[in-house]
């Protein structure tokens, strides 16, 4: 049985085109380079903040951006949303917390944030 071949253009690439054929395959691809993402009102975000009776525990809760400000555009305000009765002060009812001058900053690789800080949710 004759080995597979695959055709590019009709013809059958020989070890020394393929690279010719990678890169306009590559050159040919519709990719923009992602300019940094920026905050905008309403976006869902991850804010982060101690918890006031454990001060040693870092609690991160899914957040939407309702302002933002400072000269680069990463601080934030947000309505972050509690964990009900599992938070200090928390009842069983649906409870927004208000949260103001978060910084951005990206998560380590252990997901670890600092407090008063902000990231986004895929990251």
């Amino acid at each position: 049985m004759p080995p597979k071949t695959t055709t590019i253009n009709n013809k059958v690439p020989i070890p020394q085109d393929i690279p010719a054929i990678a890169e306009q395959v590559i050159a040919e691809l519709p990719v923009t380079l992602a300019e940094p993402r920026k905050p905008f009102i309403g976006a869902i975000v991850i804010a982060y903040s101690l918890k006031l009776n454990h001060l040693s525990w870092m609690s991160a809760r899914p957040a939407i951006i309702t302002r933002i400000y400072g000269d680069d555009d990463q601080t934030i305000n947000v309505q972050a949303f509690t964990d009900g009765m599992n938070d200090p002060n928390g009842s069983a009812g649906i409870e927004v917390r208000w949260m103001s001058g978060l910084t951005y900053a990206k998560p380590d690789r252990a997901h670890h944030c600092l407090p008063n800080t902000w990231h986004w949710i895929e990251e």
